[in-house]
């Protein structure tokens, strides 16, 4: 869950071994939001339930009982609505105790009352006890396996689970693959990492539930179980338009290109250059922001252009998964652009410092914000608005310059490449094609449906 606090998972990973314990013939009887409306209702009269959870069945490092209901405490004071994260804990964990059999029939050991051998995990290196922690196992295994063939830039485009569910089998399990991960000759993949985790799920012994705060109905969505099921959600996913090119000094500028695959407007690929550096150097930073409707809620980003590398996490790398040629074309003239743009920021300190009669001893930035004003000229010229209605400062115009820059080297050194490509009508259906799938590579991505992508739900 990408908003999710840690408190918000481990409070999921307390009221999940809760409805454990009491079963699932019981589970509305005591996780009852009539009876007990606020978490400060239901602690008072299930104390024990609270402390004996937390203490036999939940492993949440970094995080205790008393952080985990302090949190739940305070947003029931200053939620929006109150009471968000205790309900949602709630109706999810009432939920997955009721259809967990769904999953796999193995896990109806776990509506019985009393606790069978399911732990509850929310990150962290080091389990009770000293026994091994299976989220921090699964980060190294990942690690192992990403190292063999990168095909993540991190663990949540692999699987975005923020807590498991975990027997001991499935711990000793991992730890026994992190053992051969770590020491057979042949190198471990992801088909190892992902073969061990679906039968370990398929046992009843392991499940990754990815979260999103929810204070209506839960659905819970199976995430890479089936590949027809998968291929279902892929064949919608469709180009439908890239933005328009705004006219020159028009607001909102070039900055952002957002490419669409819904008709609503509401399912697109965000593309800006960050050149914000707090040393007035050239900065690379490329956001590219996916989001997407449909996919469990959840979108993703990228934080870099990439070299054009089918195996690589960057834009570049991610079109180049499915035309290499255009890939490698976007990254090369990326890469010409950022060195014009570097060369152009160096040329603006030097402007600035001038400007300003800097003494070699004096720092840029720090003499820019001691000018009460930027030139009236300035200030008309390139609209400037002061910091929270201050009057605009040197700084105010050197940061409008660099933006004007970031445009015209950095965004302009692939802009007109992806209109190109994405406005293209010829020939007939193979352009349909080229786009089409270029954009369903960013959606399995953010919606960690890739080939590679291990098996998790969606509580939502």
């Amino acid at each position: 869950m990408a908003d999710t606090p840690g408190e918000g998972e481990a409070a999921q990973a307390l009221f999940c071994a809760m409805a454990d314990y009491v079963g699932v013939a019981k589970v509305k009887q005591v996780l009852n939001l009539e009876k007990y409306p606020t978490y400060a209702s239901f602690k008072r009269n299930n104390k024990k339930l609270i402390e004996d959870s937390f203490s036999k069945r939940v492993h949440t490092p970094t995080i205790s009982l008393q952080r985990i209901e302090n949190f739940l405490t305070e947003d029931s004071k200053n939620g929006s609505p109150p009471n968000g994260w205790y309900v949602s804990s709630v109706n999810i964990a009432i939920k997955l105790i009721t259809d967990i059999h769904k999953i796999s029939n193995k896990f109806s050991k776990i509506q019985a009352p009393n606790w069978q051998d399911i732990f509850y995990f929310r990150g962290g290196p080091i389990g009770k006890a000293g026994s091994s922690n299976p989220m921090e196992t699964i980060s190294k295994l990942f690690d192992v396996a990403n190292a063999t063939n990168k095909q993540f830039g991190d663990i949540n485009k692999w699987s975005p689970a923020d807590i498991y569910f975990s027997s001991k089998k499935a711990s000793d399990k991992l730890v026994e693959q992190l053992n051969i991960a770590n020491k057979s000759e042949a190198k471990y993949s992801f088909d190892d990492l992902n073969i061990c985790i679906s039968d370990l799920l398929n046992s009843g012994d392991l499940l990754g539930v990815s979260l999103k705060k929810t204070i209506n109905d839960v659905e819970i969505v199976e995430m890479n179980f089936k590949e027809e099921e998968t291929q279902k959600k892929i064949k919608n996913i469709v180009y439908d338009s890239i933005t328009e090119k705004p006219k020159a000094g028009e607001k909102g500028s070039e900055r952002d290109i957002k490419i669409y695959f819904s008709k609503d407007k509401r399912s697109y690929i965000k593309i800006r250059h960050d050149p914000h550096s707090d040393s007035l150097t050239a900065n690379k930073a490329i956001k590219t922001e996916i989001e997407v409707k449909g996919a469990g809620g959840r979108g993703g980003s990228l934080v870099s252009f990439g070299t054009g590398s089918p195996n690589g996490s960057g834009l570049s790398d991610l079109v180049a998964s499915v035309d290499e040629k255009f890939g490698k074309q976007l990254a090369k003239a990326f890469d010409s652009g950022f060195s014009d743009y570097k060369t152009s920021i160096e040329k603006l300190n030097k402007t600035f410092a001038k400007k300003l009669g800097l003494k070699p001893s004096e720092k840029l930035v720090k003499k820019m914000l001691e000018e009460e004003y930027a030139p009236k000229q300035a200030i008309n010229s390139l609209n400037l608005k002061g910091d929270k209605g201050k009057p605009p400062t040197y700084y105010d115009w050197y940061k409008a310059e660099r933006i004007l820059l970031s445009i015209e080297y950095v965004v302009g050194s692939y802009e007109s490449l992806l209109r190109k490509y994405f406005t293209k009508t010829t020939p007939k259906g193979v352009v349909e094609h080229q786009k089409n799938s270029i954009v369903r590579a960013f959606y399995r991505y953010a919606a960690s449906l890739s080939p590679k992508s291990g098996k998790f739900i969606i509580a939502k």
